[in-house]
């Protein structure tokens, strides 16, 4: 569902930069419902998780309804203009906005992939094969 909402993100704003306002409301107008569901997965994630709450995923599931805030924002904000072909700055401060957001997520998703990674890894036995310790 991420992978959906950026894509629909990206091209509206390759096809904001090309001057075609019209194609990219009409993108945008499809990545609302697809970046308020990866928010709410998101979210899903986070209480399903439950306690204690690991930064890191709170600090993605702040970001990813911050994201979807955004573009519904940016839609709103283009659907005055549509007709006279005119971008709102507050539609195209959205847009940057929420760009740059998913830049921020990308990095912070990857920089606890190069943690994990680095983190040295415990093998542990299977159930069946761990010793029985010993109540004295």
């Amino acid at each position: 569902m991420r992978i959906a909402a950026i894509a629909l993100t990206v091209a509206a704003a390759a096809a904001d930069s090309s001057g075609s306002h019209a194609a990219a409301y009409y993108l945008l107008l499809g990545a609302v419902p697809v970046t308020t569901v990866a928010a709410l997965a998101a979210l899903g994630d986070l209480v399903e998780a439950g306690l204690p709450v690991r930064p890191l995923s709170l600090t993605q599931t702040i970001i990813s309804l911050c994201i979807a805030g955004l573009i519904v924002v940016t839609t709103a904000a283009r659907s005055g203009g549509l007709l006279s072909g005119h971008v709102p700055r507050v539609a195209f401060s959205a847009l940057v906005g929420s760009l740059l957001l998913y830049v921020l997520q990308g990095a912070l998703a990857g920089l606890a992939e190069v943690r994990h990674r680095s983190q040295p890894r415990r093998h542990s036995l299977p159930q069946a094969d761990r010793p029985l310790s010993r109540a004295a």
